[in-house]
């Protein structure tokens, strides 16, 4: 649950994190506060929130609550990796936000790969 979370971010460094909304004793948002709470570069780490939540306005409302963005289940894979890549991008530590020649081409051939089984 998120106590879980937040636990492994105290022991771990990560780049980002796919948060769960709806997981027992500690939800999502509830542990996305106490993540921002942490202070330091948990105020800015890129939190990406999973839910089975997909009614109009969800999206926004996780946003607003400070979530980086939203990836609604069943997961898509092409979503996913579209979703993470940006948050990734946009937290690059240079500002810049590019993606490299080598990294351009290691996601194209990631999504070559999950459409061939996607087929």
């Amino acid at each position: 649950g998120g106590q879980d979370a937040l636990e492994a971010l105290r022991r771990q460094a990560v780049d980002l994190v796919l948060l769960d909304i709806h997981m027992p004793e500690m939800d999502g948002l509830e542990t996305l506060k106490h993540i921002r709470a942490m202070g330091g570069r948990f105020e800015t780490l890129p939190v990406i929130a999973l839910t089975a939540d997909a009614m109009v306005g969800d999206r926004e409302r996780y946003m607003a609550a400070g979530m980086s963005d939203y990836v609604s289940k069943p997961i898509d894979e092409r979503q996913l990796i579209t979703v993470v890549t940006r948050c990734l991008s946009e937290a690059a530590p240079d500002g810049t936000g590019r993606q490299s020649d080598e990294e351009t081409e290691a996601l194209n051939v990631i999504d070559a790969l999950i459409g061939r089984m996607s087929a």
